[in-house]
């Protein structure tokens, strides 16, 4: 993951202002339309994405919903000019900001915001991998016997949730041990 940041305006002035404020500090992509900005997020990955709620075809909030759906755990910041109280139930709701900024904002204001997004974006993946080795074997990545006894249990509730029957199959090889000890296990 590069710590990329995607930023969407469609005024491009604006765009190429942060462009050039903030490429010194971060990895920046710039969109000038939501519908592009989501042809972006599916071919390359963010860290971070703000974008102006007011844009044409899709607003902010709009599109920040549809971002979550294509990459969850990208940080989402939504900022503004003109800003009620709708637009920003809307964007914790709807697009599941991290931040609501108001334009205009300083320079200051923006790196901090970007950093706080880049170092929650980095919680968010640190507690992904820990997940992952808490639930699977660090050798070969297959799931372990915590993840399968807490599979079984949510197969078993939903069995009896929706009264059927649940069948388990458990196999033993004899003279596995045989292979582990000569390959390793």
């Amino acid at each position: 993951m590069d710590n990329k940041i995607l930023f969407v305006d469609d005024e491009a002035y604006l765009l190429s202002g942060i462009e050039r404020q903030l490429r010194k500090y971060f990895k920046i992509d710039t969109c000038s339309s939501a519908v592009e900005a989501l042809e972006r997020i599916r071919n390359n990955t963010y860290s971070v994405i703000v974008t102006d709620y007011h844009m044409p075809v899709i607003n902010g909030v709009e599109f920040l919903a549809k971002a979550k759906e294509i990459t969850p755990k990208t940080v989402r910041i939504l900022f503004t000019g003109k800003a009620d109280l709708k637009i920003a139930v809307d964007a914790v709701n709807e697009g599941h900001v991290f931040k609501f900024l108001l334009k205009p904002y300083s320079t200051e204001k923006l790196l901090s915001v970007l950093r706080q997004a880049l170092g929650h974006f980095k919680v968010l993946m640190q507690a992904e991998q820990n997940e992952f080795m808490a639930l699977h074997d660090l050798l070969t990545g297959l799931p372990n016997r915590v993840f399968i006894l807490q599979k079984l249990k949510e197969a078993l509730a939903l069995a009896k949730r929706i009264n059927t029957i649940l069948g388990v199959l458990f196999l033993d090889l004899d003279g596995f041990k045989t292979v582990n000890d000569r390959y390793g296990h």
